[in-house]
């Protein structure tokens, strides 16, 4: 064990897992890295899972791999992010994997030597079917060549599976979280990393690494990829809240330009969901239409018999 490299802690949240987990977990434990690296997965107590549950319980730590399993109550992801995920790891610098998602073997190692003390940074997700096949395509194409506030609140490219950060950063977030989400009905609905990656922003010069990157697994069941106008339309209201809830945390940080930065982007999301809203119900009110209008053309057809 080294112990002058940094303790790298990896949040691991779980919601009816499958067996997807296990090759999540072995792609963390099996790094080539010689610095501790602590797990910190959160399962969630609804998980229909009880099986995987067990088979989590039996993992054990060694000196260099750490293990720590939560079970808590039911939450959503942001919540439990927030709550446990965060209150409870103890590297100096900390990752997010989804259990269905990878890390190549030298990601951590590679991550460690680039971040040089820096507080905020992130990758560009790769990604991958549900076979672990890699596709070759980024999650995000659209990362701005100079990464800052302004340019972040654009588009949420900054991808959990993709963030590091330092423990001096996760402080801040666990405040304004106490401070402005604890308490909010909204908070469940809000992007945990566009908000992490918009707060952190107004504190620290964010860094981005292109060539190094976790594996992110496209699936059937996965929410987030969604293309269909219903999900896209709910997935850019959701970045609506999270952008309101970014202007509650900061308001008072805030220049006036920013504030307004943040509306017109608001409004630009506003108006994009209710163009995806329309076309989901066009068809749908398409079909009574069309309904009426072969009705009309079958009695037009009737009469015509009728004369002859």
């Amino acid at each position: 064990m080294n112990n002058l490299l940094p303790k790298i802690s990896v949040i691991i949240r779980a919601y009816n897992p499958n067996e997807w987990i296990f090759e999540a977990l072995e792609s963390v434990f099996n790094q080539d890295y010689d610095g501790v690296i602590e797990v910190v997965l959160c399962y969630d107590r609804a998980s229909r899972t009880g099986d995987v549950l067990e088979k989590l319980k039996a993992i054990e730590s060694s000196s260099n791999r750490v293990f720590k399993l939560i079970v808590h109550e039911h939450t959503s992801p942001t919540r439990a992010l927030f709550e446990h995920g965060f209150r409870e790891f103890s590297g100096d610098y900390v990752t997010i994997l989804d259990y269905d998602n990878l890390y190549p073997r030298d990601y951590i190692c590679r991550i460690a030597r680039k971040i040089n003390g820096r507080d905020f940074v992130f990758t560009n997700p790769m990604l991958m079917d549900a076979s672990g096949h890699i596709l070759g395509v980024r999650a995000h194409k659209d990362i701005p060549k100079r990464v800052s506030f302004e340019a972040l609140t654009a588009y949420n490219v900054c991808d959990a599976n993709g963030l590091i950060l330092s423990r001096r950063a996760v402080e801040i977030l666990l405040d304004h979280y106490e401070r402005t989400l604890k308490k909010s009905k909204l908070t469940d609905l809000v992007h945990e990393d566009y908000f992490a990656a918009l707060v952190l922003s107004m504190y620290f010069k964010p860094m981005y690494i292109d060539e190094v990157y976790p594996l992110y697994r496209v699936h059937e069941s996965h929410q987030t990829w969604g293309e269909d106008p219903v999900s896209m339309s709910q997935t850019l209201i959701r970045d609506i809240i999270t952008l309101y809830m970014v202007f509650r945390a900061l308001e008072d940080k805030l220049s006036f330009r920013r504030k307004l930065i943040l509306f017109a982007r608001m409004f630009r999301k506003m108006m994009t969901s209710l163009f995806y809203i329309a076309g989901a119900l066009l068809p749908i009110l398409a079909l009574p239409w069309g309904l009426i209008e072969t009705l009309a053309r079958y009695i037009r057809y009737a009469i015509k018999r009728e004369k002859r």
